[in-house]
């Protein structure tokens, strides 16, 4: 058994060490024990968890798991990767990466439409138009998403007044 404790110790150093983790322009790349690679696209990517259980907050490292989108996919299919000692990093990394690919796609949809461009070019940058010569379908979908982002803070605020009629009703009993 004291044998057993040092090879052991030795080989979980080594596999600490020989895991690799980047971000590459399209993909998350995880390289783990045994050579394996795991890869992910970032176009899939819906959130990175930070987690740190009780041992490991005992030597400051964390665990980052990385969800895919998708609701019917199960949990074995995100990349849980521990022993990471910065992952506040590594989130604003593949969150600006992200960001980045969403900033890419829009300008794209943007050139792909020129006469749309050269007609409205306020009214993709700011909300209001900057012109009248834009598409009256364009303000007729603003004022509906305006109207449903009124009706979703009406039952916010219902749901509010619940919650704190509630407690109200607690504390006095």
């Amino acid at each position: 058994m004291l044998i057993y404790i040092p090879i052991l110790r030795y080989g979980l150093r080594k596999d600490f060490r020989s895991r690799k983790l980047y971000v590459t322009p399209n993909t998350v790349v995880y390289k783990g024990v045994f050579k394996k690679e795991k890869h992910i696209l970032l176009s899939s990517v819906a959130d990175v968890v930070i987690e740190q259980g009780h041992l490991e907050s005992y030597f400051g490292i964390y665990s980052i798991r990385i969800e895919n989108v998708g609701v019917s996919r199960p949990l074995s299919d995100d990349l849980h990767i521990q022993g990471i000692a910065s992952p506040i990093t590594f989130r604003k990394v593949i969150l600006t990466r992200l960001h980045s690919m969403w900033d890419k796609r829009f300008y794209d949809q943007i050139s792909t439409k020129p006469d749309m461009l050269g007609q409205c070019s306020g009214h993709l940058r700011a909300s209001m138009p900057s012109s009248s010569s834009c598409k009256n379908e364009d303000l007729v979908n603003e004022e509906v998403i305006l109207q449903k982002l009124e009706e979703v803070e009406s039952h916010v605020k219902n749901v509010q007044n619940l919650i704190e009629k509630k407690s109200l009703r607690d504390d006095v009993s």
